[in-house]
C-alpha cells in the first residue's frame, strides 16, 4: 500500500497499489500520454490511451471507463478549448455517470473553469504534479471530498494564477521569457500580471 500525503487538504490518502478502475486518457500530445500512462498504471489496474478524440464516441461505446482525463485542446490552432468542452458534453451525453478531470494549460484555467460548471468533476494544470494529480482522480473515481474541516478556502483564480507564476519563476530562476512561455503567455503579459500582483 502507497500512502500519498497532501499538506493543503492536511490528509494522507491510502492508495492500494492496483485501485480496480479504468482510466481513459484523451490528448493528442504524446509526452503526455507517456508520463500519465507511466503514472497511472502504478495506481490503477487499466489505462487506455487515446491520441485523437474521434475515437471517443467508439470507445465509450465498448466500454465503460470508470474516470477519463481529457485534454482541453486538440486540432484548433486558437487553443480556444471549445473541442475540449465539446467532448465533455458529449462524454455526459453517452455516460454521465463517469467522472471527467481536464487537463488544461495554465492559459486555460478560465476555460477549465467553464467546463467544471458544465460537468467536469476537476480540472488539473499542466504541468501537473502527480501526488495532487492521483488525489484528484482519486476524489472524482470515489465522488468524495475531503472532510469540511479539513478543507481550505477554496483559491480563488487570482491566487491560483500568481502560485503558478511565483513557481514558474523558482523553476526558470527569474528568466521572464521561459517562464512565459512555460505559461503560455507573452512576455509582456506576463510583467503586467506580475506588476499587478507585486511579484
Amino acid at each position: 500500500m502507497s500512502l500519498i500525503h497532501d499538506p493543503e487538504y492536511n490528509h494522507t490518502l491510502k492508495l492500494k497499489v492496483k485501485k480496480q478502475a479504468h482510466i481513459l486518457v484523451i490528448d493528442d500530445n504524446t509526452g503526455v500520454l507517456v508520463a500519465l500512462n507511466m503514472l497511472l498504471r502504478r495506481h490503477f489496474e487499466r489505462v487506455t490511451l487515446l491520441n485523437s478524440p474521434q475515437w471517443v464516441e467508439d470507445t465509450l461505446a465498448k466500454e465503460k471507463p470508470s474516470a477519463i482525463i481529457l485534454d482541453m485542446n486538440f486540432n484548433d490552432p486558437t487553443n480556444s478549448g471549445r473541442e475540449g468542452l465539446d467532448i465533455l458534453r458529449k462524454v455526459h451525453a453517452t455516460a454521465p455517470e463517469i467522472p471527467v478531470l481536464l487537463l488544461t494549460a495554465y492559459a486555460d484555467i478560465s476555460l477549465a473553469v467553464t467546463g467544471i460548471k458544465e460537468g467536469a468533476s476537476d480540472f488539473i494544470v499542466k504541468p501537473w504534479d502527480n501526488d495532487k494529480l492521483i488525489i484528484a482522480l482519486m476524489n472524482a473515481l470515489d465522488g468524495t471530498q475531503p472532510a469540511e474541516p479539513d478543507t481550505p478556502r477554496p483559491a480563488t483564480l487570482a491566487e491560483m494564477e500568481c502560485q503558478m507564476i511565483e513557481n514558474a519563476l523558482t523553476t526558470h530562476g527569474g528568466n521572464l521569457s521561459a517562464v512565459a512561455k512555460e505559461l503560455g503567455i507573452t512576455r509582456q503579459t506576463l510583467y503586467n500580471k506580475m506588476k499587478k500582483m507585486g511579484l
